[in-house]
């Protein structure tokens, strides 16, 4: 099942946890969260990948989430990062 994984991220660490997770997947298209963004998902499976942002969504990626159409999407899934992914990539293996 291809998946599509969007991430948001300023620092770096939110991109290495989304590239983490697709090459764990496998078949995944990694695509940043942009403000304007409004087409079609055409993945069933679809990700987010983001910071945590003052204990919540950053605006800008709620705001871009809310934009998708998600009609085709029959799975979809979060990951809030917070500080170094190097945690993260070591509890993979």
């Amino acid at each position: 099942m291809k998946t599509t994984i969007f991430y948001f991220s300023a620092t770096g660490n939110s991109l290495d946890v989304a590239r983490t997770l697709a090459a764990e997947l496998g078949e995944c298209e990694l695509l940043p969260l942009r403000y304007r963004q409004t087409a079609a998902i055409l993945s069933e499976r679809v990700g987010f990948v983001f910071p945590t942002h003052y204990f919540g969504i950053p605006p800008l990626a709620e705001a871009t989430i809310n934009k998708l159409n998600m009609d085709l999407t029959r799975y979809a899934f979060a990951v809030v990062t917070s500080g170094s992914s190097r945690y993260f990539s070591g509890a993979l293996q």
